[in-house]
């Protein structure tokens, strides 16, 4: 992959979803609501589309592939490809490879680094267990943030079976998740408690 493209340094957080809501004509933000955004404990957007108290700055969720591509198109941006979001996650620029992990690294992260779920340490924080976006240190060749654990992200591809694809693992998953070339997906219109996105454009 040769193109040039910027993506974006943090995943879309609450707040920033919420402008967008309140941006959209009122048929159009109900549609791209989800009532699990406040009844969920990871969810963190109320139905007047303000962030919860504490939740302003942690990355959206309860977002569909097609919620996603709806707001990159209002915000001038789309969902990164596959090789775009891995290059920005874990190239190795004098290696010309891909790290073995979405932190540009080959060894496997930690809790103290990464926000997963291990089977004898449980949770990496307390409740409710997502990290805000400034969290975690920038790593990988360029300096992005949250590649790995927290929330797994929508991309512009699709796994075999038609589902969206998404990656980077979660704080629900184990840290072989935050494997470089570990998967999971859904259907595009499913909202899931621990899937989130950022954007990327040409440039």
């Amino acid at each position: 992959m040769t193109h040039a493209y910027a993506i974006m340094r943090d995943p879309v957080t609450n707040a920033q979803y919420c402008e967008y809501l309140n941006a959209l004509p009122t048929e159009e933000a109900a549609k791209r609501y989800c009532l699990l955004m406040e009844q969920h404990f990871f969810g963190g957007i109320m139905r007047d589309y303000t962030p919860k108290p504490g939740f302003e700055n942690k990355p959206v969720v309860f977002v569909s592939w097609l919620d996603a591509q709806a707001f990159g198109a209002w915000a001038g941006g789309r969902l990164p490809t596959a090789d775009e979001w891995k290059k920005a996650a874990a190239w190795l620029p004098d290696q010309n490879r891909n790290a073995a992990f979405c932190t540009g690294r080959d060894d496997p992260p930690t809790q103290q680094d990464v926000i997963f779920y291990d089977d004898e340490d449980g949770w990496a924080l307390p409740a409710p267990h997502l990290a805000d976006v400034d969290w975690y240190r920038p790593s990988g060749a360029y300096g992005i943030r949250g590649m790995a654990g927290n929330v797994g992200e929508w991309v512009d591809a699709e796994m075999t079976n038609g589902w969206k694809l998404a990656l980077g693992g979660s704080l629900f998953r184990p840290v072989e998740q935050t494997r470089t070339e570990a998967t999971e997906g859904d259907r595009s219109d499913k909202r899931l408690s621990t899937f989130g996105f950022r954007l990327a454009k040409m440039v």
